[in-house]
């Protein structure tokens, strides 16, 4: 006959273990069906803004599945003003209602920003602010429509907390492969 204790112990252990793929597979679940239809390659016109001039460029964004499904990465890859223009993001979600977050870090700057929102009706809105030469700085980040075979991305910051608002860049992306 088996001890009482020794299956005890055993449905515990396993109890702690598959506690960890449960929460896997949700973590995996949440961000495949919030963002999961980004992954892929996209081809990308970016249009910059510095004082009164633009400039407009070429890159490429790649969003790959990462930390086991459990992020999206995207790398974006260009040129700003001449010079090589590199974009790291990580995006995670808590759910398809629950907040979405994306961490980014890119070439001209490298600071490390973390933006959070949610979806809309045909996108996603993000926010973060920053301290920017003494100034605290709003920035919103919109991606419309959002998981399409193309999307727009603006970014628009305002020093007013939010009364105006001046575009500071955006971005066309056509897929080039899923």
């Amino acid at each position: 006959m088996v001890n009482a204790r020794v299956v005890l112990a055993l449905v515990a252990l396993a109890a702690v273990v598959s506690r960890p793929a449960r929460a896997q597979e949700a973590c995996v679940d949440s961000v495949e069906r919030a963002l999961g239809a980004l992954a892929g390659i996209w081809d990308v016109r970016a249009v910059f803004r510095s004082g009164s001039a633009w400039d407009t460029s070429a890159a490429e964004a790649r969003f790959e599945r990462d930390l086991g499904g459990c992020v999206l990465r995207e790398t974006l890859v260009g040129t700003r003003w001449g010079r090589s223009f590199h974009v790291l993001s990580l995006w995670g979600a808590a759910g398809l209602d629950a907040p979405l977050q994306r961490s980014t870090v890119h070439s001209q700057h490298g600071l490390i920003t973390v933006s959070a929102g949610s979806r809309t009706a045909d996108g996603v809105v993000l926010v973060d602010s920053q301290v920017v030469r003494g100034r605290l700085v709003r920035f919103e980040h919109r991606f419309e429509p959002f998981a399409s075979d193309s999307m727009r991305f603006t970014s628009r910051r305002s020093t007013d907390g939010g009364a105006t608002w001046v575009v500071t860049w955006y971005a066309d992306y056509l897929r080039r492969a899923r």
